[in-house]
């Protein structure tokens, strides 16, 4: 079949789309067992305990206390149409891709947002910082009146630009950074460095991390918007490459990790954050200094590769706090894990979110006292068809329950707007992190 993207954009925000006049809404149902109506049964991995230096195959924390709510998907009778608009919603929301539809989970059902093309098929995708866009993994973008064809030259490290998602930027084969419209009418090429690994853009836009080597010195550098002006943040050895970066919602912390495989010292990888708020000094300019890197070693050193970081968003409920992350850790396999860091204290563990190979997909909105992430399980963790759960985790005890569920998807992503930011890295002086 042909599909078409029939989503509609208003303004900033996403315009859902459900099944036509005349369609039925996709009926929901709960099960004990986990199993999806239509689709193969799957049961909840038990919660897990806390680990700190690998992945763990067994549950110490104490069992779920509720059965999840499994909701079903049906393939829409008729193409899906127009029903709500979604700009309006800044709270996180689970979307997932399914048998060539994209569908979101409402209160108490799961609704078509979009009949998508044979060509995206089972692709993973983000969404744009303003909630009104998609970006699938070989850079094609879709929206209202958007069709963005797949990135010839990437090679790694592909994101949005911020605060609303205007471009994507991306480190091309050639090893420079290339930012594209979203519409693909243009396209810049940035080279800020030498050589380029990975790049995050910061949540207020005006500048962008990225980790590379300039004609002396490898690190972490805060280049403006435009490639120019580049100031190194971090100092990081000869043989350590930056996997991946991303900033806090709230902009005050950059999480990264180090890849020190080829360091000649057989280290692992390390899961750092940075705390990056500047600072006035007595003659009013805004500065940015050594000693703000929280603890003198990493929050995580690990064997295993570490990768899919995702952090909360600015006020998803008073019990987070924007030091919480999750991250993926393991290659593809087994023994693959999602965990879960409460805060960058060195004393704090990672936990276990399943006892499942998987990643986490992303933070959504959680009570007092509790955190609520989702995590994308599979059989080797990295690969579809997925099953997601949303773990909530207990803010005091770390205990883990499991709440809504879904089997058999191809993709599962949050969808939110990102929060705006009253902090700027335009025009500070840096004073490199060592």
């Amino acid at each position: 079949m042909n599909r078409k993207l029939l989503s509609a954009i208003v303004g900033a925000g996403l315009v859902a789309v459900a099944c036509g006049p005349g369609a039925t809404q996709n009926p929901t149902s709960t099960a004990t067992s986990g199993a999806v109506a239509g689709s193969v049964a799957s049961t909840v991995p038990p919660a897990a305990g806390a680990a700190t230096t690998g992945p763990s195959t067994s549950s110490s924390a104490a069992p779920s206390t509720s059965l999840p709510t499994t909701l079903a998907t049906t393939t829409p009778t008729v193409q899906c149409g127009l029903i709500d608009d979604l700009s309006g919603a800044t709270a996180p929301i689970v979307t997932f891709s399914q048998d060539g539809y994209l569908w979101f989970v409402g209160t108490d059902s799961t609704d078509c947002l979009a009949d998508l093309p044979d060509r995206v098929g089972t692709s993973p995708y983000t969404w744009g910082p303003a909630g009104d866009k998609i970006l699938f993994a070989d850079g094609t973008v879709m929206g209202v009146g958007l069709d963005r064809g797949p990135l010839a030259d990437l090679a790694s490290s592909l994101t949005w630009t911020r605060p609303t998602g205007t471009s994507t930027i991306h480190v091309a084969t050639d090893g420079t950074l290339t930012k594209t419209s979203h519409d693909g009418t243009s396209s810049s090429t940035l080279s800020p460095l030498d050589t380029h690994v990975s790049v995050a853009y910061h949540p207020d836009g005006t500048t962008f991390a990225v980790a590379g080597m300039d004609e002396v010195e490898q690190g972490i550098w805060i280049s403006t918007n435009d490639g120019s002006e580049a100031q190194l943040l971090a100092f990081s050895d000869v043989g350590v490459v930056i996997t991946e970066m991303t900033f806090s919602y709230d902009a005050r912390r950059l999480v990264f990790v180090a890849d020190h495989t080829n360091d000649g010292n057989d280290h692992g990888y390390h899961l750092h954050s940075l705390f990056v708020e500047p600072f006035e000094m007595g003659d009013g300019t805004m500065a940015l200094g050594s000693g703000g890197e929280f603890g003198t070693a990493p929050h995580l050193a690990s064997e295993a590769p570490i990768d899919s970081i995702v952090v909360p968003f600015e006020g998803t409920g008073a019990a987070f706090t924007q030091n919480s992350f999750a991250f993926a850790q393991g290659a593809c396999g087994p023994d693959r894990r999602a965990l879960y860091l409460p805060g960058p204290g060195e004393d704090q563990e990672a936990v276990v979110l399943l006892d499942a190979p998987g990643f986490p997909a992303g933070f959504l909105a959680g009570l007092e006292g509790e955190h609520r992430i989702v995590v994308a399980t599979s059989d080797d963790g990295c690969t579809g068809p997925f099953d997601w759960y949303e773990v909530i985790v207990d803010a005091t005890t770390l205990a883990t329950t499991i709440g809504l569920s879904g089997t058999g998807v191809d993709a599962v992503a949050i969808h939110s707007t990102a929060p705006p930011v009253d902090i700027t890295l335009s025009g500070v002086l840096i004073d490199p992190f060592v």
